[in-house]
Formats: C-alpha cells, sequence, structure tokens
C-alpha cells in the first residue's frame, strides 16, 4: 500500500479538470484552476471545522482527511493583506484557507506561510514594501504545487502509510482525488501533515 500511495502522490503534478463529490451542505461554490485551466469546486465555509480528530497509528487514513463531502472549507480572497488573513485563521480556529480569485481557487494559505519563510523571501525580494501590504496571493502555495493520492488508496491506508508518505515525499499537504460516477474527477479532500500531527499527539 505504501508504495502505491507514493507513487500517486508523485504522480499527481497536473491536476486537470474536477469538482467536488455531492454534498448535503449544498454551500455556495468555487471553482478550483490550475495554471488557469478549471480544476475543482470548492464550498464556501460557513462555520468552523470542528476539532482535530485524535488518531491511532494503526487508524484509518480517512480519519485523518478534511473531508469536502462533509465539511466546507475555509477561504480567503487573494487581494487579502497576510495579517487580515492570520486573524481570520484565529477567529475561524483553522491554520490553513483556499485563496480565491474571482470565485476560483488558486492556492493555499497557511499559518506557516504567514509568519515563516515565504513572506521573509517575498519581502527581502521586495525591499520597497512594508509586511502591512504583502498580500495573499504572493505567499501562497500554487494548488498545483499540492500532490494528489486517489481516494481509493486512502480508503486502503492508514495513519502510519501518511506520515510515511509525507516523509517520502516531502510535502506539507495532499489532495484527495476521487473518480465520480460519471467519470471526472472528484477533488475529495485534504490532508495536512501539521494536522495528522498534533492528532497523534492527543493521546
Amino acid at each position: 500500500m505504501m508504495c502505491s500511495l507514493v507513487a500517486k502522490a508523485r504522480a499527481r503534478s497536473v491536476y486537470g479538470v474536477l469538482r467536488l463529490p455531492p454534498s448535503d451542505l449544498e454551500p455556495p461554490a468555487y471553482r478550483l484552476t490550475s495554471g488557469g485551466a478549471a480544476a475543482a469546486v470548492l464550498p464556501l465555509r460557513a462555520s468552523p471545522p470542528s476539532s482535530a480528530i485524535r488518531v491511532r497509528l494503526g487508524d484509518p487514513a480517512a480519519r485523518a482527511m478534511m473531508d469536502f463531502a462533509r465539511t466546507r472549507a475555509a477561504t480567503v480572497p487573494e487581494d487579502r493583506g497576510i495579517d487580515s488573513a492570520r486573524d481570520d485563521m484565529r477567529r475561524a480556529g483553522v491554520r490553513a484557507l483556499l485563496v480565491l480569485r474571482d470565485g476560483q481557487v488558486i492556492g493555499l494559505l497557511t499559518d506557516t506561510d504567514i509568519e515563516g519563510g515565504r513572506t521573509a523571501r517575498f519581502l527581502d525580494a521586495h525591499p520597497e514594501l512594508r509586511r502591512d501590504q504583502v498580500l495573499v496571493r504572493e505567499v501562497l502555495i500554487p494548488w498545483e504545487e499540492i500532490p494528489g493520492v486517489d481516494w481509493e488508496a486512502i480508503r486502503c491506508a492508514c495513519v502510519s502509510d501518511l506520515l510515511e508518505l509525507f516523509e517520502t515525499a516531502g510535502c506539507a499537504h495532499l489532495a484527495v482525488l476521487e473518480r465520480g460516477n460519471d467519470g471526472s474527477t472528484l477533488l475529495r479532500g485534504l490532508v495536512s501533515r501539521a494536522r495528522l500531527e498534533r492528532q497523534l499527539k492527543f493521546w
């Protein structure tokens, strides 16, 4: 199973056309783009996500996933200031936001991006700007840089497999992809390495 997960994560560099699985949440939808091509539809967050679920190494990997069929995504517009976005995260009780441009998702912003190297590197490259002038779009993780894993592989894996995958692939997030009944590809959810490690520490 581990080899299958790693292979799929490495191979998933281009998203193509994706959409969200059917959900009874019925939120407004946002299209996800990758390099200008439509890539998925994500729901607008209406309420903060629930607290992290405790997991053990032998638990199903799906327990560590943010499932977009059940949980609405937290979002932020690309032209919002990074400090305002950080405040949004704190109010919502989340550590990452999906970044929107004209109703389309173009990337992911984490609290680490705001406080860490991405912001520092951007300011080093633009000394004429102050921190309070930096916008979300300037420090986000482009969506196409987030590797993907098939939902069927996640369903058959356990939490320890995810940890090994994160270590092998050297990534911080995984997109979980699912094949729809009509043959289309669905963006089922996201797995965060930092969130998974926090879930394990609850024991």
